[in-house]
């Protein structure tokens, strides 16, 4: 399930990720259950998740890069009750030293807001991401924000895809805090934050392990 296409794109409203995220939890669980049940180890020690009806699949992970620098923050402080509740998503939130947002991985630009604030993205390996930059920054209309790529396009790791004034943002009374979202969690077996007080631009933030 795409849950990020339940996001409003005209107005930014987050409501309609309730229900979707309800439906994922109960596919989660469902897959925990069978997975829980088929699970073995390979002959040679080698772990193997063994799915209905397949051959067998090794336990592999993605890297996903901090599109922005700057401090961390725990998912759960961040001052929205979605994000801090995980509705939307696992992940982690930075409060920008910076003023732009690069791909986090190679990846294609699924959701483009018209204001420029938030950007929905695929990696090539699947890997379903959502950053919002700021909170409630929507209502800026665009205003202090520019995109640099366009829906659909494809982009490389580390390619510039919005540029945004902090300064005037945070002069308009906005909280710039950003949360950085793996949206299709619950098709993977954990999503783990990285540790430390802050991050540069590109450096390991989040790592899926399928």
């Amino acid at each position: 399930m795409v849950i990020r296409q339940f996001i409003d794109p005209k107005t930014g409203d987050l409501a309609g990720m309730y229900g979707g995220m309800i439906a994922s939890a109960v596919s989660f669980a469902f897959g925990l259950i069978v997975t829980a049940v088929i699970y073995r180890d390979a002959p040679n020690g080698e772990t193997v998740t063994v799915a209905a009806g397949s051959n067998g699949s090794k336990v592999g992970k993605e890297i996903i890069k901090a599109p922005v620098a700057g401090a961390l923050v725990p998912l759960e402080d961040v001052p929205d009750e979605a994000f801090a509740a995980g509705v939307l998503g696992k992940g982690i939130a930075i409060n920008p030293s910076e003023g732009r947002v690069v791909a986090p991985a190679d990846c294609t630009v699924m959701t483009l807001f018209p204001t420029a604030h938030a950007i929905g993205l695929i990696t090539d390996k699947g890997t379903e991401l959502l950053i919002h930059i700021g909170m409630d920054t929507v209502k800026l209309e665009g205003r202090y924000f520019e995109a640099k790529v366009k829906q659909g396009d494809h982009v490389s790791a580390g390619q510039t895809l919005i540029e945004f004034d902090a300064e005037k943002i945070q002069a308009a009374g906005y909280n710039i805090i950003t949360p950085v979202i793996v949206t299709n969690h619950a098709e993977y077996m954990d999503v783990v934050m990285t540790t430390g007080k802050a991050v540069k631009e590109e450096e390991n933030l989040i790592t899926v392990i399928a």
